[in-house]
């Protein structure tokens, strides 16, 4: 097994990117899901919450995405194989990133200018757009698990049996 590639950013030894990239990633679902409530007939409050989504989403994605370069181009070696997961998992989020942002964008101006606007469009780009990140995701859970990007091998496993002696009976 190599060497794990430690998280340069941490807050208390744990590493930042991946303690926030959940939120873009949820927001970005919700926002799908409620273009698709929109687009099934629902009111125009579907369409003002998927706009508010998708922003925050867009947002939060450039907040990981900081933590994830330092991360990336400070604790994981060129020309190793994490680096190239983890530069195509870059790839793969910036792609998701610059579409939502379009498909956000798109909704947010049809939102303000239309009365009942038409999603069509930024909905096929929201699935493209979740369908990049859930590639980035599992390219990001292959630097985990594969690569061992942000693992402490140093540590020591502890048996469950040792885990909880306040409940064993003597």
């Amino acid at each position: 097994m190599g060497h794990a590639h430690y998280s340069k950013i941490t807050i208390a030894g744990h590493p930042i990117h991946p303690m926030i990239v959940g939120f873009p990633v949820a927001f970005y679902t919700a926002g799908v899901v409620t273009m698709i409530v929109y687009g099934a007939g629902g009111s125009g409050y579907w369409l003002q919450t998927s706009v508010y989504l998708l922003i925050a989403g867009v947002v939060m994605a450039l907040v990981a995405a900081i933590f994830g370069l330092l991360d990336l181009f400070i604790g994981v070696p060129a020309q190793t194989a994490a680096r190239k997961t983890g530069v195509a998992h870059m790839g793969l989020n910036l792609l998701g990133t610059i579409v939502f942002a379009g498909a956000a964008a798109m909704l947010w101006y049809r939102w303000r200018t239309q009365v009942h606007p038409a999603i069509a469009l930024p909905l096929v780009l929201g699935l493209i757009a979740l369908g990049s990140t859930i590639g980035a995701g599992s390219l990001g859970w292959k630097l985990v698990q594969t690569h061992h990007v942000g693992v402490d091998e140093g540590t020591r496993e502890v048996p469950m049996s040792e885990l909880d002696t306040a409940h064993r009976r003597v």
